[in-house]
């Protein structure tokens, strides 16, 4: 009943507060992977990159700029909230970290075809070799996640990529 073990008592009640705030807030945040999160929207953003370059080609099929279209706008939004997600859990996301898997491999690859005038089937053959790794990521960030938010976050980002890939797999029309 002393004045100094009360005063011992009170800091050492916070400091046990505080330690549980944290351990609560990490189970519904899952953000011990953030990382994962990270090349996630590294993913999404050389996607957006790749469907951006396509709407601006010249003599493309219908079909295919149908899809570089919804595949801009889709990934755009699964980005921005792939970002919010990562900027709430304390993860800085700037242009030059997204940028990191934009291939500018890719890049000369798909300007070749466009001077060989196979554009088309060259930009579909990318698209689905990257939606299957964005996909795989997708599958890999989810397993590995425990939060409710992050989860959902990620089996929307899923279910949007299997739109997509049925849209590119579609018979052309």
């Amino acid at each position: 009943d002393s004045i100094g073990m009360r005063a011992g008592i009170i800091p050492g009640g916070l400091v046990v507060l505080l330690i549980l705030f944290i351990v609560i807030k990490g189970l519904f945040s899952g953000g011990g992977n953030l990382p994962l999160f990270v090349s996630v929207a590294q993913d999404q953003h050389e996607l957006i990159h790749l469907a951006t370059n396509a709407n601006q080609q010249q003599g493309i099929t219908t079909g295919d700029q149908n899809f570089a279209a919804t595949a801009q706008l889709s990934l755009t939004s699964a980005q921005a909230a792939t970002v919010k997600y990562l900027v709430a859990n304390g993860k800085k996301v700037d242009i030059k970290l997204l940028s990191l898997k934009v291939s500018t491999a890719t890049d000369a690859q798909l300007t070749a075809a466009g001077a060989a005038t196979t554009y088309d089937q060259t930009f579909q053959q990318i698209m689905k070799a990257k939606l299957a790794t964005y996909v795989s990521g997708l599958q890999q960030t989810y397993k590995q996640t425990t939060g409710k938010n992050g989860r959902a976050l990620l089996n929307n980002d899923y279910n949007q990529a299997q739109l997509l890939l049925t849209q590119l797999n579609a018979p052309s029309q």
